[in-house]
């Protein structure tokens, strides 16, 4: 029996996007769950299954410069969403340790031509090279087990930090846009909590 290339296999992989492209839309889904959906089912649920050879799980190994620049595009964009036209949010991960890694989020401002400046990720450093006093607000609002946390958000004047695990599992664009929400209900408490002492 002839084995059919992928490509005169029906229903093929182009056949099976657009089927799920049309029950998204039917569904009415917004991206960010779509793309929780798509990640379910292509990383979460292999990264489920007992690995070959007892080798480690991709998503269980540690997050590098090229996963943590995609979550920050990610969670940028989605933070932008709930700020005015003329600002935007940018992500990046600033500093990493052994066990975590740490992201710190800044608001950028349109130019005199109505543009926003480019965002150019740079490299992230080892925890300890960051300034003394950033250093010792991170430690003190960090508690607990990060694992069961996954996300401690430390909010200053200028910045907010995330401090996250540096497993993979923690830095996909699902865990970006979740992320995104902890931080507009940690800001919207503080803005009722302002109000309450006002």
């Amino acid at each position: 029996r002839q084995k059919l290339k992928p490509s005169e296999q029906f229903p093929s992989v182009a056949d099976i996007q657009a089927l799920d492209s049309l029950i998204f839309s039917y569904l009415g889904l917004r991206p960010e769950e779509v793309t929780a959906i798509q990640e379910n089912v292509s990383l979460i649920r292999t990264a489920a299954q007992p690995a070959k050879n007892g080798e480690t799980p991709d998503l269980w190994k540690e997050a590098g410069q090229q996963q943590w620049n995609e979550y920050s595009q990610h969670l940028g964009d989605a933070l932008t969403r709930h700020m005015a036209e003329n600002v935007r949010a940018v992500a990046s991960v600033r500093a990493y340790s052994h066990d975590v890694a740490v992201v710190r989020i800044t608001r950028q401002y349109k130019g005199a031509n109505g543009l926003f400046p480019e965002v150019r990720h740079k490299n992230a450093i080892p925890l300890t090279e960051l300034p003394g006093d950033i250093l010792q607000r991170l430690e003190q609002d960090m508690g607990g087990n990060m694992y069961l946390q996954r996300c401690v958000v430390v909010v200053t004047e200028q910045y907010i930090y995330l401090i996250k695990p540096r497993q993979r599992r923690f830095w996909l664009t699902s865990a970006a846009y979740a992320d995104a929400g902890r931080i507009m209900d940690r800001l919207l408490q503080a803005a009722d909590t302002s109000r309450g002492s006002g």
